[in-house]
């Protein structure tokens, strides 16, 4: 015969808890610290719990049992039991029958129960507890008083309803329709069981609250005696909130047949909604009140919702409400969005091409189902919705009816149109929908106060800016995350259609944003361009500008991408300007970033080249001694050191006292001279010019600036040519410090650090640290320069010579990636070529491939000799003669006086390697 099944209500009467309490149990495994994971376990029944008596009982003796093991750290009282206590009391000291303060209290004491069963732990006032420690109270009065609150508990239970009273209705939903919100779900339930009575549920438009709160519903409603869902409608305005509340709960006519309340016109509507507010509070039982797009006069009535945890409100709403704990909700996790877009569109199947279309529309909930739904509609395939939505945004031309539940009145429209009304601009104020309107064209960037206060600095003042962004945020229409705030991508589409930015409008922006670039190119760093940058080109695909205005913003942008390493980008941008048709203005501009872009691409000749023309657009001669700076620093990088001091020393002297030059541009430009100087051997002389150009810069510059590494870093240099390597490490380590503190883990003066690290490491013998900073520079620098440039050969070579003795393998491939550039880079004329050349020899010798060697040590020669470096010719000859003793051997007959080269030079023997051979 089977046994008798119980309701929850009946489960809790046979326990003397509450039905919270008894579901947390089901829930939750209590004895964490012990590692068990034992719960209650309950039958579901036609979809509603039922519990067996001896499982009840069982988990019951199972809670009278130890929490902890001797002499371990006593156990916290889980949060549901303890909110369980409040409840059992009423709010009050069952003894005092005052509210404050009251304390929990074990009645047999934790260290000989080691228990935290419910029905040992009775919550009174802090006085009576203190009475109960020190035998004044007696354990009996306890004991008694918490039978009959329990006792007391089981009458309430006994009069309330055995199965859920649906007051409303319960939203329709298909729960497997829902995809992605468990962790959500989760945390409406913490946030009920544990840190509040009232939950509200927030975020973006059309992002999924009301699905969230209906999931919950369908899910959990059993758990409740009642349950109540009353949908608002939007407030017009603020004025109207109140009624709207008021009238959305005392004027329900199915709460209203329930209670058995008749709407009496004759009396305000406010003490209508506190008669029928106060006789919901007033049932027996469990409540959970489900209010859909809440207003936030809801804040006004707080004080009317009970502190006990039998009364529950779970909220839906744009808005912030501070009086309350509110769980913002994000958009979808990429799987999520993709199983939910696959739930309406069954068609195709490519996870990519729909990963594409989820990225275009910013994994927005309501419009991956309105996209899915018109691509059903119209049959489209994947890639034709992505070519729509790339060309014509979700605006897009097609009127088709794809009808949803957020259409109120079920009139099938454009999807457009949803997220028109969704977002309505009538009850915001002129700054507010002003405000708007900048950041729909700044678009999804992440800023903080401080970024926007210096772009809006002419429109708001500080004061006026922060309270219209917080108003804002509180409406739901900025995101706000930690100190940053942003616009979904999707609200930007529509205030974009309904504002429509001219430049007229939004001068403050443009303007702001240009001077801040040029600000930054001329006494900052390119590092903290970025995010202006990508406003600028928020701008240029968003605002139609003036002609002259296009133009210096794209040069400002093409300029950026060649200054951070972004060559493909800086090339792509750079074919569009037609140099012919360019004004004198711009055309100067572009010549000199043209110019100095090639000079750090290594392209040294190229940028003499332009930068010599450049100089024939100029006339003053605060400009002209800059671009001859450069030009110097071009030629002493083509090893002509003698040139390039030629120009530096005049241009230096025009400059050094020019008082409009900024103390960023001197810095620069003695920091350039100090290489010069250490190309021609003049080490003293060049860290003196470092240290000033450092000095200049720890005179404006933040600690952490990458300026500043900058000249850290050629410090170290300077130090390491003069072969005091402790300073020379310090100062690199400085310099690392500050570049490593960036987020961007793929930058060029990273690498630099790396590198110059790893030249220290290396010439005092730390062989394992060298490698690992040279291997540091090559990932990087292979990364930002995918087409070789003289840096990323520069490491390559190092790291070779340096393994030369332990791996020639590896040394050969490293060589061999090295002179695969030789002529794209003009290796000739650089100082460092006839020693990576004989190196390479070396290698090649060592893994006894003599006839590659022998060229390569060739080269080495002839390279020494043209600069007249005699030291370095007899050391290659010795290289050379054992190179040829392995290749040749000791049988001269081998190889006569006028036979052709072995070496494969096709010269006669006597005037190639037989000039060199000596036994």
């Amino acid at each position: 015969m089977l046994k008798k099944l119980l309701t929850d209500t009946e489960a809790c009467i046979h326990l003397g808890i509450t039905k919270e309490l008894l579901y947390a149990y089901v829930r939750n495994s209590p004895k964490k610290a012990l590692n068990h994971n034992r719960k209650l376990v309950s039958i579901e029944v036609d979809g509603k719990n039922r519990f067996r008596i001896e499982d009840l009982d069982s988990f019951d003796s199972y809670l009278k049992e130890p929490w902890s093991c001797e002499g371990d750290k006593r156990p916290e009282i889980p949060s549901y039991i303890q909110e369980y206590l409040k409840t059992e009391i009423g709010g009050k000291c069952p003894i005092t029958e005052k509210g404050y303060p009251l304390e929990n209290a074990h009645i047999e004491d934790y260290n000989i129960s080691k228990n935290h069963h419910h029905h040992n732990i009775i919550r009174i006032a802090k006085d009576e507890h203190t009475k109960f420690d020190n035998g004044v109270l007696s354990k009996s009065s306890l004991i008694q008083t918490k039978k009959r609150l329990v006792e007391s508990l089981k009458k309430r239970m006994a009069n309330s309803p055995t199965e859920t009273k649906i007051i409303t209705y319960l939203p329709s939903i298909h729960i497997e329709n829902i995809k992605g919100r468990q962790d959500e779900i989760e945390k409406i339930r913490e946030c009920i069981a544990e840190r509040g009575r009232v939950t509200i549920v927030n975020g973006l438009g059309g992002i999924g609250k009301t699905s969230l709160a209906q999931l919950y519903s369908k899910l959990y409603y059993h758990e409740y005696d009642y349950f109540f869902w009353i949908e608002f409608p939007d407030v017009p305005d603020n004025s109207t909130s109140r009624e709207v509340f008021m009238s959305g709960i005392a004027t329900n006519f199915l709460i209203l047949d329930f209670l058995g309340i008749e709407i009496d016109n004759s009396i305000p509507l406010i003490n209508q909604f506190e008669l029928v507010f106060k006789r919901i509070t007033q049932l027996p039982g469990r409540k959970l009140f489900v209010l859909d797009n809440v207003p936030n006069a809801i804040c006004e009535f707080s004080f009317m919702v009970p502190e006990t945890s039998d009364f529950n409100i779970l909220g839906t709403s744009r808005i912030l409400m501070e009086d309350f704990i509110n769980l913002t909700i994000d958009v979808l996790k990429e799987s999520d969005a993709i199983d939910l877009f696959y739930s309406f569109y069954k068609s195709e199947v490519n996870d990519d091409l729909v990963l594409e279309i989820l990225r275009s529309i910013g994994f927005h909930t309501l419009t991956i189902e309105l996209i899915s739904k018109l691509a059903v509609k119209r049959d489209l395939r994947l890639e034709e919705v992505l070519q729509i939505i790339s060309s014509e945004g979700v605006n897009m031309s097609f009127e088709v009816k794809v009808t949803t539940k957020h259409d109120k009145n079920r009139k099938p429209t454009v999807p457009f149109n949803y997220l028109c009304d969704i977002f309505d601009l009538s009850q915001l104020s002129t700054k507010q929908t002003s405000l708007l309107q900048y950041l729909s064209i700044i678009g999804n960037i992440h800023l903080s106060f401080i970024q926007l206060e210096n772009l809006l600095n002419k429109e708001f003042d500080s004061n006026e800016l922060f309270d219209n962004l917080s108003e804002l945020h509180h409406l739901g229409w900025i995101t706000k995350i930690s100190d940053k705030y942003y616009i979904h991508q999707l609200i930007c589409e529509v205030l974009r259609f309904k504002l429509k930015p001219t430049f007229e409008k939004c001068t403050t922006l443009i303007d702001n944003t240009y001077s801040y670039i040029e600000k930054s190119s001329n006494d900052f760093s390119i590092h903290f361009q970025k995010k202006y940058i990508e406003i600028a080109e928020q701008i240029l695909n968003t605002v139609e500008l003036p002609k002259d205005t296009y133009l210096h913003y794209k040069l400002c942008i093409t300029r950026h991408y060649g200054f951070s390493g972004n060559y493909e980008k800086y090339n792509t941008l750079n074919c569009d300007f037609e140099i012919e048709k360019l004004d004198s203005d711009i055309k100067k501009k572009w010549l000199t970033n043209h110019g100095n872009i090639l000079l750090k691409l290594g392209k040294c000749k190229d940028a003499i080249e332009v930068l010599e023309e450049c100089k024939n657009l100029f006339q003053d001669m605060r400009t002209l001694a800059q671009i001859d700076g450069s030009i110097a620093y071009a030629y002493g990088e083509l090893g002509n050191f003698v040139k390039a001091i030629e120009l530096f020393e005049p241009a230096y002297e025009i400059l050094k006292n020019d008082p409009k030059l900024s103390k960023s541009e001197l810095a620069v430009f003695t920091n350039n001279y100090s290489l010069i100087l250490n190309g021609i051997g003049q080490y003293d002389k060049a860290l003196v010019f470092s240290l000033e150009a450092l000095s200049i810069r720890e005179g404006f510059l933040d600690e952490n600036h990458p300026l500043l590494a900058q000249s850290y870093n050629n410090v170290g240099v300077d130090y390491e040519y003069l072969k005091k390597f402790d300073e020379a490490i310090l100062f690199h380590n400085k310099a690392l410090k500050i570049r490593e503190s960036f987020r961007d883990e793929n930058n060029a003066d990273l690498s630099e650090s790396y590198h110059n690290l790893a030249s220290v490491y290396s010439q005092i013998k730390e062989f394992s640290k060298a490698k690992n900073y040279f291997e540091k520079a090559i990932a990087i620098r292979e990364y930002i320069y995918p087409e070789g440039s003289p840096t990323l050969i520069m490491t390559y070579c190092c790291l070779a010579g340096l393994m030369i003795n332990f791996d020639s393998l590896q040394s050969i491939q490293l060589y061999r990636k090295s002179f695969y550039y030789f002529e794209k880079f003009d290796f000739e004329n650089n100082q460092y070529t006839p020693f990576w050349a004989m190196g390479f020899s070396i290698a090649l010798f060592e893994n006894n491939e003599y006839k590659e060697a022998l060229n390569y040590i060739n080269l080495a020669i002839k390279m020494f000799e043209k600069i007249n470096n005699i030291a370095s010719v007899n050391q290659a000859i010795v290289i050379k003669n054992k190179i040829l003793k392995s290749f040749i051997g000791l049988d001269k007959k081998r190889q006569g006086r006028n036979d052709s080269c072995l070496c494969g030079s096709l010269k006669k023997y006597k005037k190639c390697c037989g000039k060199w051979y000596q036994v």
